[in-house]
């Protein structure tokens, strides 16, 4: 028996790393859009038992919803080896809809159809490798519950709505016939009116400029969060060759990541290796001042058994690798100037790393900035995020120690 699987038509493969010229043509010319995710806190009192039945009845529909992607998930398996529904065998999509009119239990159209949508996704990636015997797709019944917007607000089973200071998420997501009707409200927790980028976006959402694409419901115990996946509008690409890329600052967290306007790499794993070898020859160092002593002689003995570890040469190559490695990435995104913010931590080299990265990027006819203009754009976009938290985590701890001193001052 052949199966005949239809898959979409897709471009020429790239390699990781690779210039995305069509990608880039396009978006030199108008507005590129990119998806991005907003997560919020539901509010949920325990107090009251309206919150604990709408608890509960979320976490009934994901289940729900669970239930009906399994269920999909073998009914496009059974399509793909060619069974069909005995009583109408010339649509090759029954079982789909046999499962559709059997399956969906108490979800709304918006429910279902994201669910189906999830399903479709999934069976796209791995099609292939499912026919030939890896397990169908399964979706545990604690998964997320899942519903779709449309970009006309009075056609979307997602809207926003601003009460009383506080910000309430509607969801059509259980069938008309329900106890309540198809919509459910959840109230977002209160301080997310205060938060200085959240609510700005959040304020968008409710007038529909921002149209929300989906929302999907994470249930945890005793705790809900609300995903809300909508678009947005980038500025045009630079051209190939004149774009930016910004590496630093090394974050609180230890991470340096290196940002161009379209992807983000992370070399947190090798400023670590660099510091361990740092540490590690320190640990020589004590280790044979200890064992050597202060005996006749002592001093050469130790300058031998710590030029053994040959830390120097250890560090030098591991640069060296390093610079290429962030050169050669760079010329595939066609980048022009690679900007350097604060990475010098003292544990490391940071001024070797500059010098050898400069003259490798003069030779590949790039250019080296040490120090950024904030009020630059790409450099702003790359660093600005960092750059607050860690001003925020400073006037917490100010304030936290002006509190103290009051405490103890009373």
């Amino acid at each position: 028996m052949t199966i005949d699987v239809k898959r979409r038509s897709s471009p020429t493969l790239l390699k990781r790393g690779d210039p995305q010229s069509p990608h880039s043509v396009a978006a030199s010319i108008g507005e590129r859009q990119t998806t991005r995710v907003l997560a919020l806190k539901v509010e949920i009192d325990w107090r009251r038992e309206e919150s604990k039945a709408l608890y509960t009845r979320l976490r009934d529909l994901g289940w729900m919803a669970a239930h009906y992607r399994n269920q999909i998930s073998h009914a496009k398996w059974a399509e793909l080896r060619g069974w069909r529904v005995p009583s109408v065998e010339q649509d090759r999509h029954s079982a789909t809809k046999e499962i559709r009119r059997l399956e969906k239990g108490e979800l709304s159209g918006d429910a279902y159809s994201c669910a189906e949508q999830e399903v479709r996704a999934a069976w796209s990636r791995d099609a292939k490798k499912i026919l030939a015997g890896q397990p169908v797709p399964q979706w545990r019944p604690a998964s997320a519950l899942s519903v779709s917007g449309k970009e006309k607000q009075q056609d979307s089973g997602i809207r926003l709505t601003s009460e009383g200071g506080q910000y309430v998420l509607h969801l059509r997501v259980q069938s008309k016939d329900s106890p309540g009707g198809s919509w459910l409200s959840l109230p977002i927790a209160k301080h997310t009116k205060r938060d200085e980028w959240q609510a700005p976006v959040l304020d968008r959402m409710v007038s529909w400029e921002i149209p929300i694409k989906k929302c999907t419901i994470h249930i945890e115990p005793r705790r809900i969060t609300a995903r809300l996946t909508y678009k947005v509008s980038l500025p045009p690409l630079p051209p190939m060759g004149q774009r930016v890329a910004t590496l630093g600052p090394i974050q609180q967290d230890g991470r340096l990541l290196l940002r161009t306007e379209t992807q983000t790499r992370d070399y947190t794993s090798r400023l670590i290796y660099l510091c361990g070898l740092k540490t590690e020859w320190d640990k020589i160092r004590r280790r044979a001042k200890s064992q050597i002593g202060r005996r006749k002689g002592h001093a050469r003995l130790t300058r031998e058994a710590i030029a053994r570890y040959r830390l120097p040469d250890k560090q030098s190559s591991c640069i060296h690798a390093w610079t290429r490695d962030v050169v050669n990435w760079c010329a595939t995104q066609g980048v022009g100037t690679i900007c350097i913010a604060n990475i010098a931590t003292g544990d490391w080299p940071a001024d070797q790393f500059i010098t050898l990265l400069r003259y490798k990027a003069d030779e590949a006819g790039m250019r080296v900035e040490e120090g950024i203009d904030i009020e630059q754009a790409s450099a702003d976009r790359a660093i600005s995020s960092a750059l607050k938290r860690r001003l925020k985590a400073i006037k917490r701890r100010a304030e936290a120690v002006r509190e103290l001193q009051h405490q103890l001052g009373a």
